[in-house]
């Protein structure tokens, strides 16, 4: 058990370093490609997104990480654990939000370019963190049962 979580939390280190990597190279590329054909109204805006869907990514996987200390405790079903989720899925609710309102600028860069791709790029994020928060609801409802039930049961005993 000590084995997987570590793996799980060598995964999350390295995805948040890859996805920092990546999330700095696009708003770099962005604001380049931006004041190139739009002039640079609309940079700020584009690198300002980015920078805070960094952020919220980055605290996304703390909480993940918050996460996998309480499984390494054996505590799983504690407060804490529903907590974790539901800021999980605060933050990816607000990077939902913060991708569509983004939606236009992605636009502006694949007429520009000719990149249909950065749009459905676009979706696909947007896509997947609707995903991440849905299930991290989900989570957090199953915990409040789990919880609910074993006080019940420690409550017969």
């Amino acid at each position: 058990m000590k084995a997987k979580i570590n793996f799980l939390k060598f995964s999350v280190i390295m995805i948040g370093i890859v996805l920092t990597g990546l999330g700095a190279v696009l708003a770099w590329l962005m604001s380049w490609r931006l004041s190139i054909h739009v002039g640079f109204i609309a940079v700020p805006f584009s690198v300002v997104g980015l920078l805070v869907a960094i952020c919220l990514i980055l605290g996304v996987l703390v909480s993940a990480w918050q996460l996998l200390k309480l499984i390494q405790s054996a505590q799983p079903f504690a407060q804490q654990a529903v907590k974790y989720l539901n800021r999980i899925t605060k933050m990816a609710t607000i990077l939902v939000g913060l991708f569509i309102v983004m939606m236009p600028l992605f636009y502006l860069i694949a007429v520009f370019d000719d990149a249909p791709g950065m749009i459905i790029i676009n979706l696909f994020i947007i896509a997947m963190s609707a995903m991440v928060g849905v299930f991290g609801a989900i989570l957090a409802q199953l915990f409040k049962q789990a919880m609910l039930m074993k006080s019940e049961l420690d409550l017969t005993i």
